[in-house]
């Protein structure tokens, strides 16, 4: 049997306004705007994601 994690992502909405508060901030995340979502989303995913 293999090591190997599996992981199930589902809609991040990147590139979309409305879940920072620079948009409506609907579903209240923590993120003042898309570039600093953006940032910590790919530094969280590099973090856990390895090719091997």
């Amino acid at each position: 049997m293999s090591n190997q994690m599996k992981y199930y992502i589902s809609d991040l909405h990147l590139f979309h306004k409305n879940v920072t508060r620079a948009g409506k901030d609907f579903d209240d995340r923590p993120f003042d705007k898309l570039k600093q979502m953006h940032t910590i989303i790919k530094d969280k995913w590099n973090a856990k994601v390895t090719r091997s």
